[in-house]
């Protein structure tokens, strides 16, 4: 079955972060070679969940706690889905390669990346992405390089004026 590593937030006890993987094929003292890792992130305004085809994580043993996840780099086929909240669509990034550092909760490429939503299509080059745990917050997105960037015709006024009266309490 399925391991797991959690990351609680020692304030709110909600679940932050959860890095899984369905075996482990390779274990070097504290790093571990996995196969088909994934991570699940849940912050207030950001649930994303990210998967692959290996990956390998540096695992941390702090005595009497949980080992938990301190680095990864995840390869291969990577999706990284972005959950659409409010108005905002789902949002899906397919690269090679992208690493994570719990410290900084950050997630990081230099790699080619494609960025699809019901908005908009980017292609570029490198990426970060940087969420404020403490704040449960996204900080920012970033891509450092652009190629292609194509903003869709779907998302009409129309559409988002008819979903902002649907969501009116009832008077």
């Amino acid at each position: 079955g399925e391991a797991r590593f959690e990351t609680v937030n020692p304030k709110t006890r909600k679940l932050e972060r959860v890095i899984g993987f369905e075996k482990v094929l390779h274990m070097t003292g504290d790093e571990w070679q996995l196969e088909k890792p994934f991570m699940n992130v849940y912050q207030e305004n950001i649930r994303c969940d990210i998967k692959a085809d290996s990956g390998l994580v540096e695992v941390e043993n702090l005595e009497g706690a949980k080992p938990s996840a301190k680095q990864a780099i995840m390869k291969g086929n990577v999706v990284v889905h972005i959950h659409g909240q409010g108005k905002r669509s789902d949002s899906y990034i397919y690269l090679d390669e992208v690493a994570f550092d719990s410290d900084r909760s950050m997630l990081w490429s230099k790699d080619n990346i494609n960025f699809v939503s019901r908005e908009a299509e980017l292609a570029g080059k490198g990426m970060e992405i940087v969420y404020n745990s403490a704040k449960s917050r996204l900080e920012f997105l970033k891509i450092k390089k652009v190629d292609y960037l194509n903003i869709k015709e779907a998302v009409k006024s129309e559409e988002i004026a008819a979903s902002e009266i649907e969501n009116e309490p009832n008077k």
